[in-house]
């Protein structure tokens, strides 16, 4: 696939936002979520890890000024089904 994955773990989001290691951005991520409407990560389960909406995160850069990296592949409208099977293998 090129481009972005649909579901972003904390590593690429730390990476596209310029942040200097996941652990950085994780420890920002209050901060960013209150100051500047940071997308929440989605709802997490006991055997998976926090993931973003990369199309959410794109948007936030895009609010911040920040030039987006790669283009994601086009999602059809009313298509939670897709996202939520993405979801599940990610």
């Amino acid at each position: 696939m090129t481009g972005l994955p649909l579901f972003l773990r904390s590593e690429q989001v730390a990476d596209l936002i310029g942040a200097a290691s996941a652990a950085t951005f994780l420890r920002e991520r209050p901060r960013l979520e209150r100051d500047t409407l940071f997308p929440p990560p989605l709802p997490i389960t006991r055997h998976r890890r926090l993931r973003w909406r990369a199309d959410e995160v794109l948007a936030w850069l895009d609010r911040q000024g920040r030039a987006q990296p790669q283009p994601l592949p086009a999602v059809p409208a009313g298509s939670n089904v897709i996202l939520l099977q993405a979801a599940r293998t990610a």
